[in-house]
């Protein structure tokens, strides 16, 4: 092969993989850039044309998946802390938990885990401080869920609403995977157990890892991790 073919094969190589880098980051900064609004569609596919923020979602697992993933990719969870005594403010921006927001985000939990489906419904209606916090979140769908900050930049408004969410769901999702009764775990259970024996097995576009499921003795549990955290609750064994 001559100098001149190769030096144009060794630039072709070099152009396509500087192609490939360049689509690599633009979808990262794509996602970085990506709203409250665009990461709740990534997330959970609604339906089109539905308004995601018409109502707080029924299940606390979708809704701690939801807040929890935000205040992972915002950043904003380095920045939670406890409200404690201190001499002197640290200058820097913090979500801070004190006794009142611990107090109301377990006692909306607890509410939340306690009440009961309305009749013809399995799930029960988020309680009104959920409603509350969701309707506050929706002015800032628009927002980018990362900003670069400076470090004494205050921040966003939407972090501490996000926060006392997750707060709440966390509560009311007390022992989703280990209650077999429980109403949360009851229609996430029902879509992944299939009473099969192939211990590796293909459904539709996703592969998923089968395993005994205490919770359904003659059974195998399907896991697919769909949606953040949802494959605790069918409380799967190795």
């Amino acid at each position: 092969m001559s100098a001149s073919v190769t030096l144009i094969c060794h630039n072709r190589k070099t152009l396509a993989a500087d192609r490939s880098s360049v689509a690599r980051q633009t979808k990262s900064w794509k996602c970085l850039m990506a709203t409250l609004e665009e990461v709740y569609t990534a997330l959970f596919s609604p339906r089109s044309g539905s308004d995601i923020f018409a109502s707080a979602p029924l299940l606390p697992t979708d809704l701690f998946a939801f807040g929890a993933h935000l205040l992972e990719r915002s950043g904003a969870y380095h920045h939670v802390a406890p409200d404690v005594n201190r001499a002197r403010s640290s200058g820097f921006r913090e979500l801070l938990v004190d006794d009142e927001l611990r107090a109301r985000a377990v006692r909306t939990g607890r509410i939340w885990r306690a009440s009961k489906p309305r009749a013809g419904r399995r799930l029960p209606p988020p309680p009104s401080r959920v409603e509350v916090l969701w309707e506050e979140l929706e002015q800032f769908r628009d927002e980018h869920v990362f900003e670069p900050l400076v470090e004494t930049a205050d921040a966003p408004e939407w972090w501490m609403i996000c926060l006392e969410l997750v707060m709440i769901a966390d509560e009311a999702c007390q022992d989703i995977g280990f209650d077999p009764g429980n109403k949360f775990a009851r229609p996430i259970r029902s879509a992944y157990v299939q009473p099969i024996w192939d211990p590796v097995r293909s459904f539709g576009a996703f592969n998923v890892r089968l395993s005994r499921c205490p919770l359904q003795p003659r059974t195998w549990c399907a896991c697919k991790q769909n949606h953040a955290l949802r494959q605790s609750a069918v409380r799967c064994g190795p």
